[in-house]
């Protein structure tokens, strides 16, 4: 795996941009598609909500740092 700082835009436009430290690694999955860590991502908002059925995300309020 390898690391990359990223900005990542979260709710669209409006919405907070946040700089994180992303790892990288090309064998993760076959569908390319992985999971943010609490550490840098999570830790950002008051809660997250995972909807698996309707695959929706619910990010609460930006705590601040």
């Amino acid at each position: 795996m390898y690391f990359h700082p990223v900005d990542i835009d979260v709710g669209g436009p409006g919405g907070p941009s946040l700089m994180i430290v992303a790892a990288f690694m090309p064998d993760l999955s076959a569908s390319g598609h992985g999971l943010l860590g609490h550490r840098g991502f999570f830790d950002q908002f008051s809660f997250l909500k995972f909807k698996d059925f309707d695959s929706e995300l619910e990010i609460g309020k930006r705590l601040s740092n």
